[in-house]
């Protein structure tokens, strides 16, 4: 068998059940070769050996997994949030001046009021909305976890970093407060909402691009391209919480690329203002840069 092929001449029963010849064949070789060598010998070989390992850093006992749960729910809630909700970010305001309603609101309302409070509002609704999802999930595991045979979870087995967590709240409320406000204010810019949907693919590709990267998050967080993904503001968030979820992002890196965010949130919130002021009542056509920039009296 270690010089030739094994020739298996059978009948055509179908692309996927023709597998099983050879599965058959190679459970016949087996079964003739384990009278032959001892029990010890087959779980090696077969690769049924358990393995109980402990991992130390620092001299001290650490599970690197149960250190990534607690920061990193603020990832699976952060790409929840934007992959459910961001269309709702982006089409609150076309969906007004597409039904007028934005006309009688400025009348009685100041734009930056409206804006600042529409973007705040959106994201306690997020919030309120991700709460909404993931307690039904945590309730049912507790309560049906005997019946549905679900693997048993112990809780108190999570590392709590107080540290880390804080670190991924804060880049979490940054990241959602800018995307927030850059949705909001490519509405605001366009005159309706088919048209604002076509922008919104692009921002999402840059926000959930890093995925693709992720390996490199864990392996590689001082490579160039990493650093890079890290500090830009449209791609920071994905690389910043999963590296501080692994424990691969030092304090001063996050502190730099969230300044950076909260520095530009500030900017979007100012240029949303600007936008919705005289773009609000334009139906027919998109601001240009030019008219957002052009200074006014």
């Amino acid at each position: 068998v270690t010089e030739s092929t094994i020739e298996v001449y059978a009948k055509d029963i179908g692309i996927f059940e023709n597998s099983g010849y050879s599965m058959l064949a190679s459970q016949l070789l087996s079964t003739s070769v384990q009278s032959e060598v001892s029990e010890v010998d087959i779980a090696v070989l077969t690769g049924s050996v358990q393995y109980d390992t402990t991992l130390y850093s620092d001299g001290e006992e650490t599970d690197p997994i149960m250190e990534m749960i607690a920061p990193g729910v603020f990832l699976v809630v952060f790409f929840m949030l934007i992959g459910f909700f961001g269309n709702q970010m982006l089409t609150s305001t076309t969906e007004e001046k597409e039904n007028r309603v934005i006309e009688m609101l400025l009348t009685t309302v100041e734009a930056r009021t409206l804006i600042v409070g529409k973007i705040l509002s959106l994201f306690l609704l997020a919030l309120i909305q991700g709460v909404l999802v993931v307690a039904p999930v945590v309730i049912g595991y507790f309560l049906l976890r005997d019946q549905a045979s679900l693997p048993d979870f112990d809780l108190a087995e999570i590392v709590i970093d107080w540290g880390r967590i804080a670190l991924s709240a804060l880049v979490f409320v940054a990241s959602f407060i800018l995307f927030t406000g850059i949705l909001v204010t490519l509405g605001a810019a366009v005159p309706t909402a088919k048209e604002a949907n076509s922008f919104y693919g692009v921002f999402m590709i840059m926000l959930f691009g890093p995925l693709y990267a992720a390996p490199m998050f864990i392996s590689s967080p001082e490579s160039p391209f990493v650093q890079f993904l890290t500090y830009f503001p449209l791609t920071a968030p994905i690389p910043l919480m999963l590296r501080n979820a692994v424990g691969n992002l030092a304090v001063w890196e996050a502190t730099i690329a969230i300044g950076i965010m909260a520095v530009l949130a500030v900017l979007v919130l100012m240029i949303a203002v600007r936008v919705f002021k005289y773009g609000a009542l334009e139906y027919s056509r998109t601001l240009s840069m030019s008219e957002i920039l052009k200074p006014r009296k």
